[in-house]
């Protein structure tokens, strides 16, 4: 009836600091809170001063330097290309070795002219050989993927770190360009002007000596 405006809060700990406090030290460090922000834009909407209102709700944003990015992902994608094509192959090679471990398993089964207890006295040799051959096979066929992998991600490093280099040199080096620019434009500017607003009989090039 009194046409009073009211902002409840039904909870004051959003301004209680020994709260915020704890709360981060509790491993809640991400959150980003706009309590004091609140606060302001709650006094301002109820004096009627919305001015700085919809100012204070915008957030810094991290812009990506899009063109970087752009240039690293090419060297990125082809890192990521030979790694798939490593692990793919490694994985057939084992796939390949393990084939023939069951192969030759195999092959001792289906003979006719060995009876159980004979084939799998075979059969467990030729497991334990060919088990050590193909666990060499394996170890070496992962440090050839390995070695591939780590050989693509050193070019895609040097690369990125040359792209970066690259951009570095020039924000240094061209960076100050603009500023001289203007001060070699606002120098003739001002050489111009005092010719003109010397008269010619007190200049040292004109009136006699």
């Amino acid at each position: 009836e009194n046409d009073v405006d009211i902002v409840m809060i039904p909870d004051l700990d959003f301004i209680n600091l020994p709260f915020l406090w704890q709360f981060r030290r509790e491993g809640n460090e991400s959150f980003n809170f706009d309590n004091v922000t609140f606060v302001l834009n709650a006094v301002d909407a109820l004096i009627g001063d919305e001015s700085f209102i919809a100012l204070r709700k915008r957030r810094l944003r991290e812009r990506p330097l899009v063109l970087i990015e752009s240039e690293e992902a090419v060297y990125r994608d082809q890192w990521r290309k030979e790694k798939e094509s490593a692990e793919a192959e490694a994985q057939v090679r084992v796939s390949e070795a393990q084939a023939n471990l069951d192969r030759k398993v195999k092959e001792i089964q289906d003979r006719e002219d060995l009876d159980d207890r004979a084939k799998e006295i075979q059969m467990e040799s030729v497991r334990g050989v060919e088990q050590r051959r193909l666990d060499t096979k394996r170890a070496a066929i992962e440090d050839e993927k390995q070695q591939r992998i780590d050989e693509a991600k050193g070019v895609m490093n040097e690369k990125v770190q040359h792209i970066q280099n690259n951009y570095r040199i020039k924000g240094v080096g061209l960076s100050p360009i603009p500023a001289i620019l203007v001060g070699i434009i606002v120098f003739f500017v001002r050489r111009k002007r005092e010719r003109i607003e010397v008269p010619e009989s007190r200049s040292l090039t004109g009136g006699e000596a």
